[in-house]
């Protein structure tokens, strides 16, 4: 079905290969699962299979790669656009319309099919999935989760014969993975070649057939899916691969007293209809705490965030800090906040000049010591957009440390990371964490909370539900929020 003959590609904006020799066939019916170090190579290969390599993203490439049995260059986008599916990391890349509805229906509607059969499809697929109550709605007031579903649903409505998934799991929390996975297995029922870029891997090994895994570029390894399951902890690590049980380091607060208090802390979207996205009463955050902020997509988790730096001036409430009452003004100067879709974080043409642009104390060296950090120093002078989705992610969470803020919210901080690098942009947060700064982050990361954090938030319906201490006791609510 999926054929790559000594394929090796370089982007335009690169020296170096992205990709290099690789070969490999994938059957038709197959779920197959690409995992490797951010960089190394999965996405460029999914491109390779959907058409994006050469079509759309230029370089120069060598090799042929095979699609039931033709040559992709050989083939219409339009056509290809019909035999392959894809949904990207950010799904807010490959939406057209402003309503969920329209988004549905958009490539059925460009294949000139009836608009009763579109209808129909859409009604049979929401109905299938129990997601109904995302039919005309507003794309942009989505969460995250519910974008990603959205695109996934998308696939399944235009039923093409192979399916690439790049991250689909990143942002999503345990009730989205689930029906994630149900689609998933929807697909492989009905003889689709599944391709799974991933670095999560738990929800979907007793499904898939067989891993590929790339490194630096290349095609490490070849695993049938008993003898993948076989690799001892040791060997995923070194992998940079999130499969198995996590384990919780000890992390203990450096002090007992309250350092940040919320009063009174509402938001409202919608004026007009006065419903209030965000009311929350009291919260005290105690000091030298690591905080982790969880509850399903659209729970208010981000709207809490923003209010929390300052980035929404309408919230009403106050926020005591250090014994300071701050206002929006005084929190947006002492805060900073990496988002989940990090593309609306770079601005410059440059890593380099980004390190710079918030803190013009920066020096040479320290840009050159975070990049080092970040495995990021050979791309100083490339541009940031053109790096892969982990290594924006890396970019964006040095900005946030060397931004020089008290205050520093991460939000889904290792949203498509491996493990290798989510290990590292943990120790980064407690490093910077352990100068003082006040440190919370968003995350659906059971693992990123077993490595670093102290203390849990919980949210849902815009409301704060549960805060716990992760002792024993708290290890078991996370536990049973993560369905273990």
């Amino acid at each position: 079905m999926i054929k790559f003959d000594n394929v090796t590609f370089n982007y335009a904006s690169s020296e170096e290969s992205a990709i290099q020799n690789v070969s490999l066939q994938i059957k038709q019916g197959e779920l197959v699962v690409f995992c490797g170090k951010s960089g190394s190579g999965k996405s460029t290969v999914a491109k390779l299979i959907n058409g994006l390599i050469p079509k759309v993203q230029h370089g120069d490439i060598s090799g042929h790669v095979y699609l039931d049995g033709r040559n992709i260059s050989e083939i219409e986008m339009y056509q290809l656009s019909q035999m392959v599916g894809s949904v990207f990391q950010n799904p807010k890349t490959q939406f057209y319309n402003v309503d969920t509805t329209s988004e549905l229906a958009f490539n059925l509607e460009n294949q000139g099919i009836d608009k009763t059969v579109i209808i129909e499809k859409i009604k049979k697929v929401m109905n299938q999935f129990k997601i109904e109550h995302l039919l005309d709605r507003n794309i942009f007031e989505l969460s995250g989760g519910e974008k990603q579903i959205i695109a996934c649903a998308t696939v399944l409505i235009t039923n093409p014969d192979v399916i690439v998934l790049d991250e689909p799991s990143s942002n999503l929390d345990m009730y989205s993975i689930k029906k994630l996975k149900e689609m998933i297995c929807y697909l492989k029922e009905r003889g689709k070649t599944v391709v799974l870029i991933e670095h999560r891997l738990d929800y979907i090994m007793d499904e898939a057939d067989s891993v590929y895994y790339m490194e630096d570029g290349s095609l490490h390894a070849h695993y049938p899916i008993g003898s993948f399951k076989s690799l001892d902890r040791d060997e995923l690590e070194r992998m940079g691969i999130r499969y198995g049980q996590e384990e919780r380091l000890q992390h203990e607060a450096q002090f007992d007293d309250h350092v940040m208090e919320m009063h009174n802390f509402t938001y409202m979207y919608d004026k007009f209809n006065k419903e209030k996205q965000l009311d929350v009463n009291e919260i005290a955050i105690p000091k030298g705490e690591v905080v982790a902020i969880i509850g399903d997509n659209g729970s208010g988790k981000s709207t809490f965030a923003k209010c929390l730096c300052g980035l929404l001036k309408d919230f009403k409430g106050h926020v005591t800090y250090d014994e300071k009452r701050l206002k929006q003004k005084q929190l947006l100067k002492q805060s900073y906040m990496v988002f989940q879709d990090v593309n609306t974080q770079l601005f410059t043409e440059s890593l380099e000049q980004e390190l710079q642009l918030l803190n013009v104390q920066v020096t040479e060296t320290q840009v050159d010591d975070m990049l080092e950090s970040m495995n990021l120093l050979d791309k100083k002078h490339e541009h940031p957009l053109s790096l892969s989705g982990g290594e924006k992610q890396r970019m964006a969470i040095a900005t946030a440390i060397l931004s020089g803020k008290e205050i520093i919210i991460f939000d889904e901080p290792t949203s498509g990371l491996d493990l290798y690098h989510m290990k590292k942009v943990a120790k980064m947060i407690n490093d910077i964490h352990d100068k003082g700064k006040q440190i919370f982050i968003i995350t659906h990361d059971k693992s990123l909370i077993l490595e670093i954090c102290t203390y849990v938030l919980h949210f849902g319906d815009g409301r704060l539900i549960n805060q716990f201490a992760l002792n024993h006791q708290g290890i078991d609510q996370l536990n049973h929020y993560f369905d273990v």
